[in-house]
């Protein structure tokens, strides 16, 4: 059944999938080093949704994980999370999918390289 899969698609699937891990890992990586003191404070908190969805708990920690969640993140992480997720979506889907003319064939084989 493996040779009825779209090729393109499911790596493009899993290229968008591998961008959103990214993007978690620069926020969740910025905060680690904003709370061991290695860089400064990046900005307020504009909001804080612990009393919605807490990051200490199941689905917290899982998102947290997954996609970066963080309940009260900072200006800095916000921008830093879509400056990359978007940068490499676009990089992703529309410039790495930028056609090449195809090789041209010889139209008769030389027969030197027989």
């Amino acid at each position: 059944g493996a040779h009825r899969l779209p090729l393109r698609l499911f790596f493009a699937a899993s290229g968008v999938v591998v961008v959103i891990l990214g993007a978690g890992l620069v926020s969740n990586g910025l905060a680690e080093l904003m709370e061991s003191g290695l860089i400064p404070r990046l900005g307020p908190r504009p909001w804080d949704t612990d009393s919605l969805l807490a990051s200490t708990s199941v689905l917290g920690r899982f998102l947290h994980t997954l996609v970066g969640y963080d309940s009260a993140p900072t200006v800095g992480q916000i921008v830093a999370y879509f400056t990359y997720l978007l940068s490499c979506l676009w990089v992703l889907l529309f410039v790495g999918r930028q056609q090449t003319a195809p090789a041209t064939r010889p139209s008769e084989p030389s027969r030197s390289s027989i």
